[in-house]
């Protein structure tokens, strides 16, 4: 997987509000999102999220990673929308 999809997953989990729901709108298990997000923190040396049981926040760094990701994810949205809408 690249970067890009890592950026995916932390937004998609982060808008979610859970590694369950994440997983359940993906198709993917919680358990596949939770090793993308660890090996993503392991990649930048920081954390990006505080987990437990019963809750998911975003730290310093991971609301930083999530505004800008959710940013960039609508823009590559945008680039594909025009690209296909031309006539070529």
């Amino acid at each position: 997987m690249s970067h890009f999809d890592d950026m995916y997953w932390l937004v998609s989990l982060v808008e979610s509000g859970s590694f369950t729901v994440a997983a359940q709108r993906n198709g993917v298990t919680g358990a596949a999102i939770s090793k993308r997000i660890r090996l993503m923190e392991e990649r930048l040396g920081v954390k990006l999220l505080v987990r437990n049981t019963r809750s998911l926040r975003t730290t310093e760094a991971g609301e930083l990673y999530y505004r800008r990701g959710r940013q960039l994810l609508d823009e590559f949205s945008i680039l594909e929308h025009n690209v296909s809408s031309t006539s070529e």
